[in-house]
């Protein structure tokens, strides 16, 4: 308990002497999985040059430097088409490594207070996540990876399931979308919520003290989570929009957010236009105008500020955001790589670190 209590006031300490800033969600190494469609990659210069670029690699040293960044949650995708499911995750693990080699101010982490100390020192810290539990169907290698790359967070549903194995995932809107409705149209899987090896899943993620990530669950899989979650269990979201302006379950519920407001838990809002899709917006001052400031707005209004984080999802196959309109300093020149990210710090909350830290040490408590 002592233990317990010096480490939430390390936080609160580290929090009031400098802004640290937290991504969510976001994929250094997606090359792998999305090669040979992919430009780019973590250890080579940016190739985007544009907020609406696709797929060209948006984030390298120089960028996550000038980010503000302190904590990201690194997200390793494996490609269920590509085959050979530890070959793609040992090759983007080996990339991530290597960058830590070349840039030793950055670190990989495996536990709350480990963050804590690293970014106390002045590093910067990589939480390992991995997106799509489809591979769980290996059961033996899915535990040997979690284990090797101590993966902290995990996205069970993903609309690139082939199979629906674990349950159905939330509906795509935009360039995703054709390819989800054929897979849903040939899929057989007669689940609304989660199948029973998306139960198993479950499971296992809650006796290894796996944070469960929401993103990409249907409303069936959300509903079945929060019967089954223990009690106190944080709620997280890594990159979500809201749910009544996208238009369906891929975004977040207000119901969801006022949970994660009234207990626990963690959200992170998705910068990209597509995803934005909806929001209203008045031209009269920066805030009103920018439909990421709009939905940042209601969202803390609801979940509370320091339940709200970024969640990028840079590198993934998504626009970014257009130029803000002129005086506005946040995205100021648009979101086109990860440098565009530093502007958030005059909305996401000063303690983000801390307060993301204390909501993962609920998940991953110190050992006493």
């Amino acid at each position: 308990m002592l233990r317990n209590l010096l480490f939430f006031s390390l936080l609160s300490l580290s929090g009031a002497a400098s802004f640290a800033a937290v991504d969510l969600h976001m994929h250094l190494t997606i090359d792998v999985p999305l090669s040979p469609f992919y430009s780019g990659s973590l250890n080579e210069t940016v190739r985007a040059k544009d907020w609406d670029s696709r797929f060209k690699s948006k984030l390298d040293y120089d960028t996550l430097e000038k980010s503000d960044l302190k904590l990201i949650v690194a997200v390793i995708y494996i490609n269920p088409i590509w085959g050979d499911i530890e070959k793609q995750f040992d090759a983007q693990m080996a990339e991530i490594q290597k960058f830590c080699e070349l840039h030793p101010q950055w670190k990989i982490v495996k536990e709350p207070r480990e963050a804590q100390e690293e970014i106390a020192k002045g590093n910067k810290v990589f939480v390992i996540s991995s997106e799509g539990g489809w591979f769980f169907k290996e059961k033996e290698l899915f535990d040997k990876l979690m284990q090797k790359y101590n993966v902290r967070i995990l996205t069970p549903l993903h609309f690139s399931d082939l199979g629906r194995r674990i349950g159905k995932a939330a509906k795509q809107k935009g360039l995703f979308s054709p390819i989800q409705a054929i897979l849903d149209f040939f899929s057989s899987n007669k689940y609304e919520g989660l199948t029973p090896m998306g139960e198993d899943l479950i499971q296992y993620l809650l006796d290894k003290k796996i944070w469960i990530d929401l993103s990409h669950s249907s409303q069936p899989v959300i509903d079945q989570f929060l019967k089954i979650r223990p009690k106190g269990y944080p709620i997280l979201m890594t990159h979500t929009v809201m749910k009544k302006y996208y238009g369906t379950e891929r975004g977040i519920d207000e119901s969801l957010l006022k949970i994660i407001g009234e207990e626990n838990g963690a959200v992170g809002l998705l910068p990209s236009a597509e995803m934005l899709t909806g929001t209203p917006t008045k031209d009269t001052n920066c805030e009103e105008d920018n439909p990421y400031l709009v939905q940042w707005k209601e969202v803390v209004a609801i979940a509370g500020a320091k339940n709200v984080f970024l969640g990028s999802d840079l590198n993934s196959p998504i626009k970014g955001l257009p130029p803000a309109k002129s005086g506005c300093p946040v995205f100021a020149e648009g979101l086109t790589t990860a440098a565009d990210l530093k502007t958030l710090a005059t909305v996401q909350d000063k303690d983000a670190v801390g307060n993301f830290l204390k909501e993962w040490e609920l998940v991953r408590p110190s050992q006493n």
